[in-house]
């Protein structure tokens, strides 16, 4: 029997629930369709969450396979041999299309409405993006592989409370029982966000020196390392990231993984 106190407590929880739901309804980011959470409905399911509908969530596109400079086709979104030679970024595996409605909505929703629930809806299928590109190439397969993800600047962190590739990398390697290196680069201080900038060249300066080494280590055995972030703009950020853990660990492979990519 439990006890009542946990009774008691479950009883509580579910009528706030309840409450919630009837003054405060929640509703789709995308399609605004009312989510009736504490019972089934319509708007609940696999694939939904708190914020969006299991119809929104499930019609995702994937983001087709291309090397994420230049937007050329390659197999398991390899970086392809020309641009090989700008980034220490072996591909950039990414999830999903942000020029759908319900990617565009959830995305910033969760980026810059807060609305930090929603990493569950990317973190699936970005796990599922990756899992694909595991099982195609046997080189991924059996390593030591180590999550990681491109920090906030410590006042960008304090300021919304939360890094959003952090929940995305912590969801995947809980999901992948992989590692998860959660120091491993950090960021210096910045008073313009890398969003307002689309001009690649500007972008490409500002991050030359954004990252430095965190405090982690990588065990002497890791053979892959991936990187989390959220969204892909020109691919900057992530090969600053990136080159300065090739500097440090001149063995080791590196991947990104990636909710979206910006057109």
């Amino acid at each position: 029997m439990r006890p009542i106190h946990n009774v008691i407590a479950t009883a509580a929880k579910h009528t706030s629930a309840f409450l919630s739901e009837a003054v405060f309804p929640h509703q789709c980011v995308s399609c605004g369709r009312t989510l009736r959470l504490s019972g089934s409905s319509d708007g609940a399911g696999e694939g939904s969450n708190e914020y969006i509908c299991r119809q929104c969530a499930l019609r995702m596109p994937v983001f087709p396979s291309v090397c994420f400079l230049c937007g050329r086709p390659t197999f398991q979104y390899r970086t392809c041999a020309h641009c090989a030679q700008k980034t220490p970024l072996e591909r950039v595996i990414i999830a999903t299309d942000f020029t759908d409605d319900a990617v565009r909505a959830a995305m910033v929703a969760f980026k810059y409405k807060m609305v930090r629930s929603l990493h569950t809806v990317f973190a699936r299928q970005m796990a599922e993006r990756l899992i694909a590109v595991r099982e195609a190439e046997s080189s991924a397969r059996n390593k030591h592989i180590i999550i990681s993800f491109v920090p906030l600047n410590a006042f960008k962190l304090r300021w919304r409370g939360y890094n959003q590739s952090a929940l995305l990398a912590r969801n995947i390697a809980e999901s992948q029982k992989l590692p998860l290196a959660s120091d491993l680069l950090a960021r210096k201080f910045s008073l313009m966000s890398q969003m307002r900038i689309r001009e690649r060249t500007a972008r490409e300066q500002r991050m030359r020196h954004a990252f430095f080494p965190g405090n982690a280590v990588l065990p002497p055995d890791t053979d892959l390392v991936i990187l989390v972030d959220d969204v892909l703009t020109t691919g900057s950020t992530l090969t600053a990231a990136a080159s300065v853990l090739r500097r440090t660990y001149r063995s080791v492979r590196i991947w990104g993984l990636v909710a979206t990519k910006k057109p």
